[in-house]
């Protein structure tokens, strides 16, 4: 069926014209403020309480946590996770991890301040190797940021950007997420506020490692994607 005559018949059923005028108003009314839906109680916290809630989530959800107070941490921290002996990682961060999360959209940048992976240094860890990245390699250990956390479900909020592809995300067997705890917001409803005026290309919500119970609903981690799934915390609010 067509798009027009699809369109003229739920008109006709449902009994107006299409040059109605109030209708019209009303859905670009309706568009243009951004009304928020229903805000469930447990997001309308302390931001404390609200990092607290995120960690609960996202743990149930068979991902580890760890909590550290600043920037200078987080190759010990990466290295505490991974365990003795030699690992081989590949690194890709696109914000600043010490200021206001970066958003890229294609060739858009909001003014924030560019990446900060050269403020990580890795030298100090000889069991630690830095490989680059390129679309087939195979990935044991990704070290990621993000745009932010939702407390609401425990979820992880992802994006490619020109400098981290999408599927650096879900390609290694191990992701490894910073995540800065300023940016962990109560509901979805404070995440799409803050994207909505300059969208990335691509928006992804991460509440855990892959997993699936389809084969005789027996949980299986790692069916679509990471096995597992850390998430770095820098700083307590």
């Amino acid at each position: 069926m067509a798009k027009a005559e699809l369109l003229n018949t739920l008109r006709n059923r449902l009994n107006v014209s299409a040059d109605d005028l109030t209708r019209k108003q009303a859905v670009e009314s309706r568009l243009s403020q951004h009304l928020p839906n229903t805000i469930p109680k447990r997001c309308l916290q302390s931001h404390e309480a609200l990092v607290d809630l995120f960690q609960s989530k996202i743990e149930s959800a068979n991902a580890t946590v760890k909590r550290i107070d600043s920037v200078e941490n987080i190759v010990d921290a990466i290295s505490d996770y991974l365990g003795p002996g030699q690992h081989d990682i590949c690194v890709t961060i696109a914000h600043d991890l010490r200021g206001p999360a970066l958003l890229e959209t294609g060739l858009q940048e909001t003014g924030f301040k560019k990446p900060a992976f050269q403020e990580l240094d890795f030298s100090k860890n000889s069991e630690l190797t830095i490989k680059p990245w390129s679309p087939k390699m195979s990935l044991s250990v990704c070290v990621s940021d993000c745009l932010g956390a939702v407390a609401e479900t425990g979820s992880l909020v992802v994006s490619s950007s020109n400098t981290m592809p999408l599927s650096f995300n879900f390609l290694g067997e191990a992701h490894i997420v910073l995540l800065r705890a300023e940016l962990i917001v109560g509901a979805y409803e404070d995440i799409w506020s803050q994207v909505r005026e300059s969208l990335p290309r691509d928006i992804t919500l991460v509440s855990g490692p892959s997993c699936t119970g389809d084969i005789e609903m027996i949980m299986e981690l790692g069916a679509h994607g990471p096995k597992n799934l850390h998430v770095i915390i820098i700083g307590s609010d």
